[in-house]
């Protein structure tokens, strides 16, 4: 089970327990999940690829190489019409779309969480001025997937795929980032931040873009530091929109413009 489906199921435990309010909209997502464990049970019992390898295999089939927008699309129709994929999907992807075209044409963006390559292609596409993605996956077949939608979408010029765990590939970065995307484990957000902080790889201006922070997802104490940390470090916002490729339900994305740290801001890295 992914960690969306994952975070659905434990979302629907937690709120039947403490708000009898929200139980018709719960059994919608019970729904979800029946829904997706169903897809995945046929496909496996079919002899389907893994759903990673069929989503690269469909976008092959359905979109037009070196066309990116063919290929979000074609990802976006497999995940709606096939299984489910932790894709950003359109929703979240058009708030993505306007932080980045805000950027300059060769701005440069650090991604934690490449899956399948999505994000990256979607980032990649806004930035053909000499722009360029670094993208890290701790897991290497999903970091495979990733290359190859890349190169299909005639991206890969423009993206930097690293595979590791981001604590060991984050220290050895060189910054600084324009906007850094983050869409990998979400216990992992906040000290992966500190890490960014720390080795200098922001700097006044950076936009930091956290996604599921909703309200499926336990991302508290990476809200409450950017949003209320005693240092102000950081402008922040929180941008509503829906589940990817699920409408009804709500999640978002937490948008931060980091303002610089001051002298006596100690090591946060030091007190985790």
């Amino acid at each position: 089970m992914n960690q969306t489906i994952a975070a659905l199921a434990l979302g629907i435990s937690a709120t039947l327990l403490t708000d009898f309010r929200a139980i018709p909209k719960r059994i919608g997502l019970i729904g979800a999940i029946l829904r997706e464990i169903g897809r995945s049970a046929r496909a496996m019992l079919g002899g389907q690829p893994r759903r990673e390898r069929a989503a690269l295999e469909f976008v092959r089939a359905h979109a037009v190489e070196g066309d990116a927008e063919s290929v979000l699309r074609a990802l976006d129709r497999f995940a709606r019409e096939q299984r489910f994929m932790m894709n950003l999907g359109n929703g979240k992807g058009c708030i993505l779309d306007e932080l980045v075209a805000g950027l300059p044409s060769s701005a440069r963006v650090l991604e934690l969480g490449a899956y399948c390559g999505y994000s990256a292609v979607r980032m990649a596409r806004l930035l053909r001025g000499g722009g360029q993605i670094i993208s890290i996956e701790a897991n290497p077949r999903h970091a495979r997937i990733a290359k190859a939608m890349c190169r299909f979408a005639g991206v890969e010029d423009q993206v930097q795929i690293m595979v590791g765990w981001t604590g060991a590939i984050i220290p050895t970065l060189a910054g600084p980032f324009d906007l850094v995307f983050l869409d990998h484990s979400k216990d992992e957000y906040l000290v992966d931040l500190w890490r960014i902080e720390e080795k200098g790889l922001i700097e006044p201006g950076s936009i930091i873009v956290a996604d599921n922070v909703g309200p499926l997802f336990d991302a508290r104490d990476y809200l409450k530091y950017v949003r209320t940390n005693p240092y102000n470090l950081y402008r922040s916002r929180y941008v509503e929109s829906h589940l990817e490729y699920y409408e009804e339900h709500p999640d978002g994305m937490e948008v931060s413009i980091w303002l610089g740290a001051g002298d006596d801001r100690p090591s946060m890295l030091g007190v985790a």
